[in-house]
């Protein structure tokens, strides 16, 4: 059962754009990393710049969420109504799925050694107490939104 909002409605679509949204967002952020890195091999460019770039991307978004999320509010009585950050999140995420899908990734070929090197990494003791720390900290993720 769905929670409703204080002016009765359900919130079902909500939630249904909120799990698709952060499928997407699981999706779409690895391979735009993935992407970024090759395009920049690929073309000499500098990830430093890129990364600027969708940061300012990103910090623009804020306030026309807000804006539209205030409009929403007024037209709905005061109620607080977040369906137009939803919409906008899950539009733009669709979008860069498409993107991802329609981009021409070239594959490398695989390390023949990868478990040796891996054990090498593992080895040293500042990665492993790292490593440990990001697997815990991933495991408790969550348990601080509810």
């Amino acid at each position: 059962m769905h929670e409703t909002c204080p002016c009765g409605k359900s919130n079902a679509h909500l939630d249904t754009f909120r799990f698709l949204s952060g499928i997407m967002v699981s999706t779409v952020m690895p391979l735009l990393d993935a992407i970024a890195y090759h395009m920049s091999d690929q073309f000499n460019g500098d990830l430093g710049y890129q990364r600027i770039f969708s940061l300012l991307g990103m910090s623009a978004i804020a306030p026309i969420s807000g804006l539209l999320i205030g409009k929403a509010t007024e037209g709905n009585g005061g109620v607080p109504d977040y369906s137009p950050a939803l919409y906008l999140l899950t539009i733009f995420n669709a979008i860069g799925v498409v993107i991802c899908c329609l981009m021409n990734m070239g594959v490398r070929d695989s390390a023949e050694q990868i478990w040796q090197n891996v054990g090498k990494i593992l080895g040293n003791a500042k990665i492993s107490i790292f490593v440990l720390v990001v697997f815990l900290s991933g495991c408790a993720w969550g348990f601080n939104e509810k």
